[in-house]
């Protein structure tokens, strides 16, 4: 009788229609998600015995097992509270009339019928290594042990359930509760019955550690959260006459599992058979880099792996390192490879370079799933025309080749939550940050990431607070079996070593230090390869090509005025100038004044010579500008640029060109900012060279100019702020400062690659008394600034070794816990004004492909928003982020334009700060001062300057 009790109805529409039953039974639904379950793992051996290796089992007995759990993680719906959402399916011949109950949520009565006496033995008895002192006492369970497997059953709404706080009952006198009581209890046990006989899991008997199941808990969670969202949806498992037998209904569920996976894009590639370089690169495989070389002949240990590619801009580590992915897909150590950029620029940048590529991982046949992840990746025109109809799916390509073309099938690009389920994804490392927060569905990127080689790129720029996150980050993939590859030009040696030690600690080491000991201090060669594995941590040089050998010379300069001459000049002789300053607010005043020099009649005679034109690339635009200039910019300097495109052109950027664009330039200056960093903007110069010889350049030899005070003459502890001015104050450690100026200027250039390593260390690295006393308070500041950014961190992040069960039940939502510290921000839609509405300020998207400016489209603002995509597309892309002490109070409360504006959008989006752009530039926000903000296409957001 216990299929009375329903899980799912069916919408009106077709209740009204009465073609199929108007419920689906809890039985019916288990193993809907079960079958859901099965056929990912089943699909995904690797994966299976990569989790298995951990636990010291088999794979074909821990399928079943983890099958068997997601069956039951909607047992909670057999409650009173349940059950009287639907009173017309009230199962009255089991809980009698219908009487109203103050109930709890029915995941958390989940965790309380997996504890109840019934119950309890089919999953204890899963895991004989911890059995209960008394077989007749529920209460004798190790609990401890088995509470996180409970929690990542019960939790798949994203959140683990606190059952014991629940009410005033032991955890599993589920009987005495009013919500549940006898009948309840007896018809959910009767439900895991039917499932054990069915799917018949097998006891795991060499779990002996608590240890084990903490980390199996992890992926437990995620995979029971995928397995729900999938097998709850209706197009897929349609209802079936309630009573039948579960014998009778499990193969229809297997069968159609296996549909729904593969309409909604989880059915992985089978990996390429002869993976490699000549693949993955054909291009570089013609003469390839050392380190490109070696990646693609590297041994691969068993089991999880760690490797640490360092070697300088332009050696091909982006190459080297998916070759190096395709090869660990193809030896069974992941079914797909995320990418971790550290910006969103970056990120478009490497989904631009994967496209063509990221098909090699897989056979000729699979039809793999590319996908672009960050925040603004719905406004990625490439992406978006990537997505294909979920259903039906396209067909593979038919040639002997993988086709250039992307494809993201749409059920994984509907959510950025989906995104790491993709077989390959290019993202800002905020999504994989993500999997180690505490927010909901953060076990849902978990599972994702558990079947990826995880390639984080320049991992050096990451702060106190992000590094954190990433050791936390790549101790859980060790746990959960991964492997990971890091990128870097530029990493210290005690960046290293943690890096290193929190994959040791993912691997179970009690000692990571110890296991990571043969890592060398700094002393060693450059290029270099690391490797962590089971064995210990190892190093090796592939050796350095002699074709990226070079000398960028380095001068330093006094003044903004002298920074400004000095690119003049070079753009007048017909070089591409880059300028790099550390802060928003000084690259638009220095783009403006260029601008006016440019145009002016500055110039001394005789040096009138190319024209000049100035560019500004910033983060602080709205996305439709943004992008634009993106575009633009990567037309003008990237590599594909003509003679004609770069000639006489200045870039005024802040750190957004620093990393992973590729972009190649005659001069370049920049403010001063930490050695590493310095080294990597030093790498947008002269690169290309097969394309752009020494011959062809308009300026004798490769040059970086930094602005920067005089290391020999440090007066007081704002020795930088004279000179540098706003930008002094982006890097907040005097003393790394300090020590880059010292280094790079005690010499005349920087020669590559000998003086890379040394550099790093000596600033990083340095006793504390090497530093002018001046500057030893503001030091100490700094470090305590870093300890407490640290800390945050470790409060934000998850306890790996505690496992599931070890989070709070009020995990934040996505808006809560930032991925990165800095100052705080909100977001702001730039809106126009046309007649007596808001329009936005980008240019609304029209189905042909042609746009037209919202002013002028006369869209009626009584229009929902969300039925119109073009105009939803237009606001987005009107967006940007802004400071929030800019805005004033942002209670203040809208006016009623604004108010009826904000009625046509979804509810969590009416928050937003709405300014409204006139004509004259100025912003009109409700709470800030007037004429306090300002906006442009291209100069961005700018604040006026305060009086006095």
């Amino acid at each position: 009788m216990s299929w009375q009790f329903w899980a799912k109805t069916q919408d009106r529409e077709r209740d009204r229609a009465e073609v199929t039953p108007s419920f689906k039974p809890v039985l019916h639904h288990g193993l809907d998600v079960a079958a859901a379950a099965d056929c990912y793992l089943y699909q995904r051996p690797a994966l299976v015995a990569r989790l298995a290796e951990r636990l010291s089992t088999s794979p074909d007995q821990l399928r079943p097992v983890l099958v068997f759990l997601a069956a039951l993680h909607d047992l909670g719906k057999i409650s009173r509270s349940f059950q009287a959402l639907q009173p017309d399916l009230w199962p009255q011949d089991l809980l009698g009339p219908l009487v109203p109950v103050s109930g709890r949520r029915h995941w958390r009565n989940s965790a309380l019928l997996l504890r109840s006496a019934p119950v309890a033995p089919l999953i204890c008895g899963l895991f004989p290594a911890f059995p209960p002192a008394d077989p007749n006492t529920p209460d004798a369970y190790d609990t401890d042990a088995l509470a996180p497997l409970v929690a990542a059953v019960a939790g798949h709404h994203g959140r683990p359930p606190k059952a014991e706080t629940e009410t005033n009952a032991s955890p599993q006198d589920a009987a005495a509760d009013p919500d549940l009581g006898p009948a309840c209890v007896a018809a959910a046990a009767d439900i895991a019955r039917q499932i054990h006989t069915v799917l018949q899991p097998s006891p795991l008997v060499n779990i002996h550690r608590k240890a084990q199941l903490h980390g199996l808990s992890w992926a437990l969670a995620g995979l029971v959260t995928l397995a729900d969202w999938v097998g709850s949806d209706s197009d897929d498992f349609p209802f079936l006459d309630p009573q039948m037998p579960a014998p009778d209904y499990w193969p229809l569920a297997r069968t159609a599992a296996e549909a729904a996976l593969s309409r909604k894009g989880l059915c992985p590639g089978q990996a390429c058979s002869t993976p490699g370089l000549s693949r993955v690169a054909p291009a570089a495989a013609a003469a390839p880099r050392p380190l490109q070389a070696r990646a693609d002949s590297l041994p691969l240990p068993p089991g999880p792996v760690l490797v640490i590619l360092e070697d300088t801009t332009g050696a091909g580590k982006t190459e080297a390192g998916l070759t190096l992915a395709a090869r660990m897909i193809a030896a069974g150590k992941a079914e797909g490879v995320f990418l971790a950029l550290p910006t969103m620029a970056t990120a478009n940048a490497m989904y631009g370079r994967l496209a063509p590529v990221y098909r090699t991982f897989f056979s000729d046949d699979a039809e793999p799933s590319l996908v672009l992840a960050h925040g603004q990746s719905k406004l990625a025109s490439r992406f978006q025309e990537s997505i294909a109809p979920a259903d039906p799916r396209p067909e593979a390509p038919s040639s002997d080749t993988p086709s250039a073309a992307a494809f993201c099938a749409r059920w994984l690009a509907d959510n950025r939550r989906k995104a790491l389920l993709a077989d390959v994804g290019a993202a800002t490392i905020d999504q994989a940050f993500l999997a180690i927060l505490r927010k909901k569905h953060l076990a849902l990127r978990q599972i994702g990431l558990a079947g990826k080689v995880l390639l984080v790129d320049e991992a050096h720029c990451f702060d106190a607070y992000m590094g954190e996150e990433l050791a936390t980050l790549l101790h859980l993939h060790a746990t959960l079996g991964g492997s990971a590859i890091i990128l870097s030009a530029t990493l210290s040696a005690a960046q290293k070593k943690r890096i290193a030690e929190a994959f040791a600690r993912g691997l179970g080491k009690r000692d990571p230090d110890d296991h990571t000991s043969d890592l060398a201090s700094g002393d060693v060669p450059y290029p270099l390869i690391t490797v962590v594995d089971d064995r210990g941590a190892r190093e090796e040089a592939p050796g350095f090509d002699p074709r990226l050998a070079r000398t960028v010379h380095l001068s330093r300069l006094a003044s903004r005025d002298e920074m400004m001459a000095r690119a003049l000049q070079a753009a007048r002789k017909g070089a591409a100038v880059a300028i790099i300053s550390n802060a928003v607010d000084t690259a638009i005043e220095m783009a403006e004044a260029l601008q006016q020099q440019a145009t002016g009649t500055e110039a001394a005679p005789g040096q009138a010579g190319t024209p000049v034109a100035v560019d500004l690339f910033h983060a602080r635009m709205t996305q439709a500008d943004r992008q634009r200039i993106e575009a633009d910019v990567l037309a003008r300097f990237g590599k594909g640029a003509s003679a004609q495109d770069r000639a006489g052109r200045i870039l005024v950027a802040t750190q957004v060109i620093e990393q992973s664009l590729d972009l190649d330039f005659d001069l370049a200056l920049s403010d001063l900012a930490p050695v590493d960093l310095l080294v990597q903007r030093a790498g947008r110069l002269w690169r290309h060279m097969e394309l752009r010889p020494a011959s062809s350049r308009p300026l004798p030899r490769p040059e970086l100019l930094i602005l920067s005070p005089d290391p020999g003459d440090v007066q007081t502890a704002g020795w930088a702020q004279a000179t540098l001015g706003p930008a002094a104050y982006t890097y907040q450690d005097p003393a790394v400062l300090w020590r880059s100026a010292r280094d790079l200027f005690a010499r005349p250039a920087l020669v590559v690659p000998d003086d890379l390593r040394p550099l790093i260390e000596s600033v990083y690295a340095a006793k504390e008394d090497d530093i002018p006393p001046p500057l030893l308070q503001p030091r100490a500041k700094a470090q305590g600034q870093q300890l407490g950014a640290r800390g945050l961190a470790g409060f934000n992040v998850i306890k790996v070794a505690d496992g599931y069960g070890g989070l709070s039940d009020t995990l934040s939502d996505e808006e809560d816990i930032s991925t990165r510290l800095g100052e705080e921000t909100v977001t702001v839609r730039l809106a126009r004004v046309c007649g007596d509405d808001l329009v936005p300020y980008a240019d609304v998207p029209h189905t042909d492909g042609a746009r037209v400016a919202a002013r002028s489209a006369g869209i009626p603002q009584g229009r929902a928003a969300s039925g119109n995509a073009a105009l939803v597309e237009a606001w987005a892309l009107s967006e940007l982020r802004c400071r929030r002490d800019w805005l004033g109070p942002l209670d203040a409360g809208d006016d009623p334009q604004r108010q009826r504006l904000k009625q046509s959008w979804p509810a969590w989006e009416q928050s937003i700060v709405v300014a409204i752009l006139r004509e004259d530039g100025r912003l009109d926000v409700p709470a800030a001062p007037p004429r306090a903000l300002s906006y442009d296409a291209h100069t961005g957001l700018r604040r006026a300057a305060r009086p006095g």
